[in-house]
């Protein structure tokens, strides 16, 4: 796994497991063994971080298109999690059906 896309998989697990609540640069290094200088040279800022991972993990898995994401208020952060709620709702009326 490439390094870039290893930052987004453990942000996104941090972000799921901490529902959403601040994840540190700190916590992404302890998580993927990576330097926060390390994470730096991929990412300039959290807020990079959490694009990409909009872009494209959340876009894709929740069949989400840009201009739907565009309509939601917010930074990125509030982005995801707005989204993530979305398609949590839609697989628990999945799973009912």
């Amino acid at each position: 796994m490439d390094t870039k896309k290893l930052i987004l998989e453990k942000t996104l697990k941090l972000m799921i497991e901490k529902q959403n609540s601040i994840v540190s640069i700190r916590q992404i290094s302890d998580a993927t063994g990576i330097t926060t200088g390390g994470i730096y040279y991929y990412f300039s800022s959290k807020e990079d971080i959490y694009t990409e991972i909009t872009e494209r993990y959340i876009i894709d898995y929740g069949k989400f298109d840009i201009d739907k994401l565009k309509q939601i208020k917010g930074n990125a952060k509030e982005k995801i999690h707005d989204v993530m709620a979305e398609i949590f709702k839609k697989k628990a009326d999945w799973n009912q059906n």
